[in-house]
């Protein structure tokens, strides 16, 4: 079957879900789109509910949630909660509804022995029985009557590509009974709609989290700044700082600096030295206010050039650009004057370069010449950020958006030549890149085809989609069959 599109649109994709439940454990969920994998980044962030309370009426206080598990067994490690007047650490398990809990067989895994708090969003009519191997049973609490804000809004405010992702030994079931088979110009076409499909969730993201337009390439490139581990952590510290955006450089950087923690006692004692330092950290506490949040920052496995300061001081000097809110209106004008030429690859380059040009390089006396607060000076200038980040502005931010304000014209010329755009750029190599690229093809050349932008970004969907929710193998997942089932493609 040739799945190639006259035009560019995510309808085959979203084949696979119009006349299937989602691939949930509660078919008739209330908010499309929610799935278990939500219900962990619900948990990790502690911030959409309140008063959690058990079955038996007793308050839940979560002291800390725990370590995301991307091993096989509980979902969090070594959480700290409080239940009634009693202390516990421990594990905890998250599901969609308590069916879970017997479904996925953890009433007879010893792994699951350590479980002190059983989690699930929504309550159920026939309240089940969760119990570990030894027969001990385990206190339960609900998500959906402590929430704080609707379960759809909540969706739309989750980007589940900022969450860890399990490990996967071995290709998937989908590389050896789908893909292996499955003509090339296929599978581009299905990747291709999974990437149209995923254009729309990212715009629809920004538009949830920034209702000003003008401000929502900005609000990617903070994002990108804070690379996967603190995404969230830099869009939310985008959102708080933007009001301020007529401060000056110092104070909008001692503020960011302050709300993110680094002029507290570890940092302090390693960056004490630096008058850089200590004059931003004095100016933190001249002006701290008690409304000031608190942004936890991930540093685990950070280079020095990409240490989250770096990226917090050019977040600041972004802010205070006055050419930051005409970056939307730049980006439509170049293509409404360029479009109707993308007729060659070099063509779709040009406008490429271009819209890289609108993302600026700023040059700062100290952050220009010191990697971090105790590094000596460098002569020679260092870029605060390369072209790799800018790249990924480009293709998570400003595509995006650029997809979301053509595709209503309805005019098929030019969503063709947007596809001419989509699919010249090239996806950088990566890790998860190739973890995608194995999982998916084995070891078959048709892998090549995640060298492409859009089909990596649509291998990103499918993973998202659907992996994600199963764990450490394909059991149950209904990819295959969902595919085989549309006739999206007949062997």
């Amino acid at each position: 079957m040739n799945m190639s599109l006259s035009a560019p649109t995510s309808d085959l994709y979203a084949q696979l879900f119009d006349r299937w439940p989602q691939a949930a454990e509660e078919p008739k969920s209330p908010a499309p789109m929610m799935t278990e994998r939500h219900v962990q980044a619900m948990w990790l962030e502690q911030r959409y509910f309140k008063a959690l309370t058990t079955r038996d009426g007793d308050l839940v206080t979560v002291i800390d949630p725990g370590i995301w598990n991307t091993e096989a067994g509980p979902d969090f490690r070594r959480a700290h909660i409080k239940i009634g007047d009693k202390e516990v650490i421990g594990d905890v398990e998250l599901h969609l509804a308590d069916d879970g809990w017997q479904q996925h067989g953890h009433h007879e895994d010893p792994r699951y022995d350590d479980v002190v708090l059983h989690v699930a969003l929504w309550t159920s009519i026939k309240q089940r029985i969760i119990s570990s191997s030894q027969g001990s049973g385990i206190p339960c609490t609900y998500l959906e009557p402590s929430l704080t804000i609707p379960l759809k809004r909540i969706v739309q405010l989750i980007d589940l590509d900022l969450y860890p992702y399990r490990k996967f030994v071995g290709s998937g079931h989908c590389a050896q009974a789908l893909f292996r088979k499955m003509p090339k110009r296929d599978v581009e076409a299905l990747l291709g709609s999974a990437a149209y499909w995923r254009l729309e969730q990212k715009a629809s993201f920004l538009a949830a989290h920034i209702r000003e337009e003008h401000l929502r390439i900005p609000a990617g490139v903070a994002m990108a700044l804070g690379y996967r581990h603190n995404s969230d952590a830099f869009l939310r510290l985008f959102k708080w700082l933007a009001p301020q955006a007529e401060a000056s450089f110092s104070e909008l950087m001692a503020s960011a600096l302050g709300a993110c923690g680094f002029f507290e006692e570890n940092s302090h004692t390693r960056w004490t030295q630096s008058e850089e330092y200590r004059n931003l950290r004095s100016l933190w506490e001249e002006r701290r206010s008690p409304s000031a949040p608190s942004i936890g920052i991930q540093l685990q496995q950070m280079r020095p050039l990409n240490h989250p300061v770096r990226r917090i001081a050019y977040l600041c000097m972004l802010l205070r650009d006055p050419h930051m809110a005409t970056g939307y209106k730049k980006m439509l004008d170049l293509w409404e004057r360029q479009w109707q030429q993308l007729r060659l690859h070099k063509d779709c380059v040009r406008l490429r370069d271009s819209l890289l040009e609108l993302l600026p390089n700023y040059a700062h006396p100290f952050w220009s010449h010191h990697i971090l607060f105790n590094s000596n000076r460098s002569e020679q200038p260092i870029a605060l950020v390369g072209r790799e980040l800018k790249l990924k502005v480009l293709v998570n931010t400003m595509i995006p958006l650029l997809y979301s304000s053509i595709s209503g014209h309805g005019n098929e010329d030019e969503l063709l030549a947007f596809d001419k755009l989509q699919h010249s750029l090239r996806a950088p190599s990566s890790g998860k890149q190739r973890y995608l690229t194995h999982r998916f093809f084995g070891d078959t050349p048709k892998g090549e085809v995640l060298k492409q932008s859009a089909c990596e970004q649509g291998a990103l969907q499918l993973h998202k989609d659907f992996c994600v929710h199963y764990e450490a193998s394909c059991q149950g997942c209904p990819f295959v069959e969902r595919v085989e089932s549309t006739r999206m493609y007949c062997p």
